[in-house]
């Protein structure tokens, strides 16, 4: 057994070892950087497409403010007059006025996307600037303006279309929209009223007209996620709100409607979770809360524009809303406040051209 001495040299001995332990653990370990690398940059809450007339666009969306970051696209790719996509099925496709569709299948980790085989698919019309598909992601819709008929496409399972029978509409379509459960295709034609599909497989069935309230008109309309409850864009001063009969896909306008937006109301976008709805007028973006009734209040706080408003889309989580505005280089980046729904403007993002279409996916 060491003496004591010995043991006090000992302890001595392992006093600088100790400290150069010690100086390491601090310095986060010996051979190490003493640095800690940053942390990996936020992922994206979705991403969006944007159209111009020759190009399209793809951009990662910002959590902290919906700042658009540019994502790699396939070489080429064209653009047109409008865009749409599908969630469910991660499907895109854009509408060139000439009636070409081109298709792809995106991918939510990057952005990036892939085209799908067999397109482009002509047949769509001449002069058009609307497309929708439907949830289920199995029918595309191209309303063709000039030629007054509705053309519908079968989506495959791997995205590629096939044209289906045109149907006529009693008046110039100008835009489509499709119920969540897929039973019904709603047809606004401006002074003439909205007019009523039933679609059974990629077939559609014409069941009459639903007349506009006295003074008004259809724009655009937009189905609540429930499917109970229409909002329809009139083109002169508000929304008509309607309720849906889910059997014969009828509406029944609310009481109270139209509930007065401004002058000229247009393009409709409404939140994810039903609770808000956006309307594009001639001079601003207007917000109203849902009721439980269906029945809409004004948000404060309208959002001005030096050139009308005209295309929308609110990113899959709701956080925010994004315009493109007449001959404007320019999206317009609006944060949503998930209790009020107010809009407050973030930076927008200045485009090389003009924007003609834009989309969000997750």
């Amino acid at each position: 057994m060491p003496s004591l001495s010995e043991r006090n040299t000992l302890r001595l001995r392992a006093i600088p070892a100790l400290a150069a332990i010690a100086a390491c653990l601090w310095l986060a370990g010996c051979g190490s950087s003493s640095s800690t690398p940053p942390p990996p940059p936020p992922a994206p809450i979705g991403h969006a497409y944007i159209t111009t007339a020759g190009n399209l666009f793809g951009y990662s969306i910002a959590a902290s403010n919906g700042a658009l970051t540019a994502v790699a696209l396939p070489g080429g790719a064209p653009g047109g007059s409008a865009i749409a996509s599908n969630a469910q099925k991660n499907l895109l496709y854009t509408l060139t006025s000439g009636g070409q569709i081109s298709g792809y299948t995106f991918n939510r980790s990057d952005g990036s996307l892939t085209p799908i085989a067999g397109g482009p698919w002509g047949g769509a019309g001449v002069g058009v600037a609307f497309l929708t598909v439907d949830t289920a992601g199995q029918n595309l819709f191209v309303p063709a303006n000039q030629d007054l008929v509705v053309v519908p496409f079968a989506i495959g399972s791997t995205g590629a279309l096939t044209i289906g029978l045109q149907v006529g509409t009693p008046a110039a379509p100008v835009t489509a929209t499709v119920d969540p459960a897929g039973h019904f295709l709603y047809v606004p034609m401006g002074a003439t009223g909205t007019e009523l599909y039933q679609i059974t497989g990629d077939a559609l069935t014409d069941l009459g007209t639903i007349p506009p309230l006295t003074g008004g008109g259809s724009v655009y309309i937009a189905i609540n996620p429930a499917d109970t409850f229409a909002y329809v864009s009139d083109g002169v001063k508000g929304v008509v709100v309607y309720s849906i009969n889910a059997t014969t896909g009828e509406l029944t306008p609310l009481a109270g409607s139209p509930f007065t937006a401004a002058v000229g109301p247009s393009t409709l976008a409404m939140t994810p979770n039903g609770r808000f709805l956006y309307v594009a007028t001639a001079a601003a973006v207007v917000g109203f809360a849902i009721n439980p009734d269906g029945s809409l209040t004004a948000l404060a706080g309208p959002i001005t524009f030096s050139q009308p408003p005209l295309g929308m889309s609110i990113d899959p989580t709701g956080s925010y809303l994004y315009v493109l505005s007449l001959n404007t280089a320019a999206v317009s980046i609006l944060h949503i406040d998930p209790n009020t729904g107010i809009l407050t403007a973030q930076p927008a993002l200045v485009t090389v051209t003009v924007p003609t279409g834009i989309t969000t996916t997750p």
